[in-house]
């Protein structure tokens, strides 16, 4: 890296809950079990509707528990991703510097460098990066915030 870039942002609730929801169906995991997961309920439905509302005595305990914990998954997603958008250090305006150590982070409340072997990986989208520091937690920075796609390029290398 030539020199420092610098970028700064404010997060919004819909960039937190658009990664909440990146971040568990990237999982395959959770994937195969959400789409197992709509085709059971699918099936239930089409019980239901050619055999009347007599079907539900024939249907399992397990099948109505597995089709709301399958509904549940995405809800749960997008509730944590407003309660971490509703924390008052996640509102904060962040200003990120990239050097050829690593990232320096600061806000009205913080100020954290990370260097690059802190991070585990970096994930890219059209519009975010999520640079990891463990599986479970990224730091957010939106595209946009930088000022060319040469700057981007340059701040990732």
């Amino acid at each position: 890296m030539q020199k420092n870039i610098q970028c700064q942002f404010e997060l919004t609730a819909q960039q937190i809950i658009k990664f909440q929801f990146l971040h568990l169906y990237t999982n395959p995991a959770v994937f195969i079990l959400t789409v197992f997961g709509m085709v059971h309920i699918a099936l239930i439905c089409f019980t239901l509707a050619a055999n009347g509302w007599t079907a539900i005595s024939d249907t399992s305990m397990f099948s109505w528990v597995f089709g709301l914990l399958v509904l549940l998954i995405p809800l749960m997603a997008y509730r944590g991703g407003r309660k971490t958008a509703a924390n008052r250090l996640v509102q904060e305006t962040r200003s990120y510097t990239f050097t050829a150590e690593g990232i320096e982070y600061e806000s009205a409340s913080q100020s954290v460098r990370l260097m690059w072997s802190d991070f585990k990986y970096l994930q890219k989208s059209r519009k975010m990066l999520f640079f990891y520091v463990n599986p479970s937690c990224a730091q957010l920075v939106p595209v946009s915030s930088f000022a060319s796609a040469a700057e981007l390029e340059q701040a990732v290398a």
